[in-house]
């Protein structure tokens, strides 16, 4: 497959790293979206939030 396409396997390398790594981001922005202002949001904690953090 390298001769090919005409690269090395070092640049196939990266071309996957950087494919997997697009995935990744692409994962973690669905999971957490951002608002408008373009930062993750955030809600105040509970009570219940609160009582689950004790020991």
């Amino acid at each position: 497959m390298a001769k090919e396409s005409k690269l090395s396997f070092g640049e196939m390398d990266l071309m996957s790293i950087g494919m997997v790594l697009e995935h990744i981001e692409l994962y973690f922005e669905m999971k957490h979206p951002k608002d408008d202002n373009g930062k993750g949001t955030v809600r105040k904690a509970t009570q219940a939030d609160i009582n689950a953090l004790k020991i």
